[in-house]
């Protein structure tokens, strides 16, 4: 009875008083020594019946407030995942926009390059003056660049999207630095 009444502290209270104390009082009203001796250790009994119930309802609330806070902090993390889900999922997709938009960029100002690139030569097929002549290549190795950058520009959005997929090789260090040179 004990383990099922210090749940709740007054009906556990009521029970082991009400089945104790008039045991106690009954065995104590004999009043020879082997009685009140009997009556004595009783109380004792008593004392740790009352304390050990107080004890388990301490252990039981501290087990339902636990549960309860277990509870609130579920629900808490699982709103916090959902948040986080959904904040990644506009990550994704703001990446995903920035990826087109530099496809697009990339696409749309590579036109206009061409078309210079197309008036250079052309203009370089003319024939121009010799003082003109260094200009124009200059303007023609420029335009070149131009156009690796762009390149470069466009495989890095593909490479983002994931259209490009990277292939680990060998690179002579000396192909990479003679043009940066």
């Amino acid at each position: 009875g004990v383990n099922l009444t210090a749940v709740w502290r007054p009906s556990f209270y009521g029970f082991v008083l009400a089945a104790l104390v008039p045991l106690i009082v009954r065995v104590a009203w004999e009043g020879d020594p082997v009685h009140l001796d009997t009556a004595a250790v009783m109380t004792v009994v008593l004392a740790f019946v009352l304390a050990f119930g107080h004890r388990v309802n301490d252990l039981l609330t501290q087990a339902m407030a636990t549960r309860h806070e277990n509870v609130d902090l579920i629900a808490e993390l699982k709103e916090q995942t959902r948040a986080a889900m959904e904040a990644r999922g506009a990550a994704e997709a703001a990446n995903r926009a920035k990826s087109q938009l530099i496809a697009a960029a990339s696409h749309d100002l590579r036109q206009p390059l061409y078309a210079i690139a197309i008036l250079a030569d052309t203009l370089a097929s003319a024939g121009v003056p010799r003082e003109s002549a260094a200009v124009l290549e200059r303007q023609r190795q420029a335009i070149a660049v131009l156009q690796t950058l762009f390149d470069n520009l466009l495989d890095l959005s593909r490479f983002d999207a994931g259209e490009i997929r990277p292939q680990m090789r060998r690179v002579a260090l000396r192909d990479v630095l003679v043009p940066v040179a």
